[in-house]
């Protein structure tokens, strides 16, 4: 394989009743369509990461690798990262009434875009099972779906794969993200001052702690160890970089002006009942040094996101250049 490659859907969907959803709308939203490929697609029981039956079930399961469960407990390398992320609505409003749209974004990485028929007929199934809190005497509120676009988040194009009358346009995801895109779209940037915005709760841990404060070599250091885990999965590569020395050149790179916020959030895991912490950092933080070597993998981060929950939405950034204003590009998800 010559690398990794993304490919990044926008779904529109609009509510036939009215919806409620909680305040992290992305672990709804993942969690509805999961259910929806487990039920209609991989009907064999979930199993752990030890047991060896796993590879081959996983061999034979189109969408094994996307309806199973992350192990939040695993040490680094144990459990391959899922391959994909939801990137859900960025807006404060949570109850949909009838005729509203919901619009979030799937993020598919490598050979997982292969998958991209199993997933449209789920988003079919999971607008007819219903989304969100029980409502309507014990049933959620049910969604069509009104449009599903390729996008890509580095060069904005977008290409409609769905249209209105619910018929295929095109039959695949396409306007991937590839290393050689980025490494384009690299030199639009500015080297030495750059904001990150972390749209969604970032969760990072250093020296076994939670980070509470967006600083940048640890939010870089587990950015690339992500990188390097996605990479490997699901392009059967090393990605070309050299982590330790990128990793010392980040300890130089400081954090100059810190409006994050710390979110305290929770999600219900439908398989256990448990209550799982999902909260982290959000807001900016503007960083400031020698940021060319660094610029092409905090973009690549833009489409993978980074720490823990990025299946539910978390870790979710954008970068915003501090030329011209440091206006920022609109965002795709609204």
């Amino acid at each position: 394989m010559s690398g990794l490659k993304t490919y990044h859907l926008r779904i529109t969907l609009r509510t036939e009743t009215r919806v409620v959803l909680g305040e992290h709308k992305g672990a709804a939203l993942r969690g509805a369509l999961i259910n929806a490929l487990r039920r209609h697609y991989c009907t064999a029981p979930l199993l752990s990461a030890g047991d060896p039956a796993r590879q081959a079930h996983t061999a034979e399961c189109p969408v094994c690798r996307l309806v199973a469960a992350e192990d939040l407990s695993r040490t680094r390398g144990s459990d391959i990262p899922r391959p994909y992320v939801l990137e859900p609505p960025l807006h404060s409003q949570t109850t949909y009434m009838r005729g509203d749209l919901l619009i979030f974004r799937l993020g598919l990485f490598g050979d997982a875009a292969d998958l991209y028929p199993f997933l449209l007929t789920a988003v079919l199934q999971m607008g007819h099972e219903g989304l969100g809190r029980p409502i309507h005497e014990g049933r959620r509120g049910t969604l069509s779906v009104r449009r599903i676009e390729a996008v890509n988040p580095l060069t904005r194009e977008q290409v409609m794969l769905m249209g209105e009358a619910d018929q295929p346009v095109t039959a695949e995801p396409t306007l991937p993200v590839t290393h050689e895109l980025v490494q384009r779209e690299s030199a639009r940037w500015p080297a030495d001052r750059i904001t990150v915005r972390f749209l969604t709760p970032t969760r990072i841990t250093a020296n076994g702690r939670l980070a509470h404060s967006a600083q940048f070599q640890p939010f870089f250091q587990r950015l690339l160890e992500r990188i390097i885990d996605l990479w490997r999965a699901y392009a059967g590569s090393d990605p070309p970089l050299d982590a330790r020395t990128l990793i010392e050149h980040a300890a130089h790179i400081r954090l100059v002006a810190d409006e994050t916020r710390w979110v305290e959030l929770e999600s219900t895991s439908g398989r256990t009942g448990r209550r799982i912490p999902i909260g982290g950092y959000m807001g900016n933080a503007t960083y400031s040094g020698e940021l060319r070597p660094l610029i092409p993998w905090l973009l690549w981060g833009t489409c993978l996101h980074v720490g823990k929950n990025a299946v539910k939405g978390d870790g979710w950034f954008e970068m915003l250049p501090q030329d011209e204003g440091g206006q920022a590009w609109p965002l795709l998800s609204t």
